[in-house]
C-alpha cells in the first residue's frame, strides 16, 4: 500500500495567509516602522511578564517562565514572520539582481552596516556613552578596577562620582543585564549576576578609545551606508536608461568609464568627454552620432 502523499491542507491553509503579508511586504508595504511595532510589543511583554514574576518565588517562579515561553514564543514567530522572511528576500534579491544587471553587488556590504535597531550596535553604544562618562570621574574608574560582583553597586556611591555614575550604570544592567559571556549556555552568569564582565569592557573602552570616537564611527558607516544605496539605485537607473537608449554621450569620462563600457556591452555608439554636451543637446532632441568618427548631427 502506497503512503499518502497528499499535502496537508490544513498547514498550506494556515501558511497561505503568511505569504501573501510577505509578498506584501516585499512589493508594497513601508516597513520603516515594523522595528517601532516589535520593539514596543517587546517592552510590553516585558513589562508585563515582569510583573508576573516578581509575585512569585523559586519553583513557582521557574513552572511561570516554562508557560510564559510556551505561549510568547507562537507570539513572537507570528509576529516577525512577516518581516523576518521578507527582509532576507530582499536582501538577496538585490544581491542577485546587481550581479545580474551591473556585473557586480560591490555596494551591498556598505548598505548593510549599521542597520537601525541592531540590539549588538545599540548596546556598543552605551557602553561607549559609559566610557565617556567615566573619564570625567577618574575615582569611580580606579574603584571599578577593584570592584568585585557583590558590592559593585552598593559601595558605588561611597566614590567620589559614584552618585552621578550610579544610575547610568543601573540604566545600561536594565536595559542589557541578561547579557552575559558564553550567554547561548543558560547556566553561564549573566551581567546583572556577574557585572564584572561588562566592567571590563567599559574599562577597555576608556583606555583604548578617545571620547566619543564610538558615536562618530556610528554615524560614518550611516553616511557610507546611505552613499552606497544612492550610488546603487544610481548605477541602476543608468542601466535602465541604457537598455532603452540608442547612443550615450557624455561630458565627462573616458574609454574605460562606466558608460563607455556599458554601451559597448549593448553594441551602441557612444562619445565621452564632449564638452558643453549637456547645454547643447536639449531634451527631446534627436541627433545623430557617429562613434567611429566622434562626430555628433543635430536632425
Amino acid at each position: 500500500m502506497k503512503p499518502d502523499r497528499h499535502p496537508d491542507l490544513s498547514l498550506i491553509r494556515k501558511a497561505m495567509p503568511i505569504v501573501f503579508v510577505i509578498m506584501g511586504n516585499i512589493l508594497y508595504r513601508d516597513n520603516h516602522q515594523a522595528i517601532d511595532q516589535l520593539n514596543g510589543f517587546i517592552r510590553e511583554q516585558v513589562q508585563v511578564n515582569r510583573s508576573r514574576l516578581e509575585e512569585t518565588s523559586y519553583l513557582d517562579r521557574v513552572v511561570l517562565i516554562q508557560d510564559m515561553l510556551s505561549s510568547l514564543f507562537p507570539e513572537i514567530i507570528h509576529r516577525i514572520a512577516p518581516y523576518l522572511p521578507a527582509g532576507v528576500a530582499i536582501y538577496k534579491m538585490i544581491g542577485s539582481l546587481s550581479q545580474k544587471w551591473l556585473g557586480d553587488s560591490d555596494e551591498l556590504p556598505g548598505i548593510s552596516k549599521f542597520p537601525p535597531g541592531n540590539v549588538a550596535t545599540e548596546m556598543g553604544l552605551q557602553l561607549g556613552d559609559l566610557a565617556d562618562a567615566l573619564r570625567g570621574h577618574p575615582e569611580v574608574v580606579e574603584y571599578l578596577e577593584h570592584a568585585d560582583d557583590a558590592g559593585f553597586l552598593i559601595n558605588l556611591p561611597g566614590v567620589a562620582g559614584g552618585r552621578e555614575m550610579l544610575p547610568l550604570f543601573q540604566e545600561f544592567l536594565q536595559k542589557y543585564g541578561i547579557r552575559g559571556t558564553g550567554e547561548i549556555d543558560r547556566t553561564r552568569l549573566r551581567w546583572r549576576e556577574e557585572p564584572t564582565q561588562f566592567l571590563l569592557m567599559v574599562l577597555s573602552y576608556v583606555r583604548s578609545a578617545q571620547p566619543g570616537q564610538h558615536r562618530r564611527d556610528f554615524e560614518a558607516g550611516k553616511k557610507e551606508a546611505e552613499l552606497m544605496a544612492t550610488r546603487l539605485i544610481n548605477r541602476l537607473r543608468k542601466q535602465a536608461i541604457m537598455q532603452e537608449a540608442n547612443t550615450l554621450v557624455t561630458e565627462v569620462g573616458g574609454l574605460m568609464t562606466h558608460g563607455a563600457v556599458v554601451a559597448r556591452e549593448y553594441g551602441i555608439p557612444a562619445l565621452v568627454g564632449v564638452e558643453g554636451a549637456t547645454r547643447k543637446i536639449e531634451e527631446g532632441q534627436r541627433i545623430r552620432v557617429d562613434g567611429t568618427q566622434g562626430i555628433i548631427e543635430f536632425i
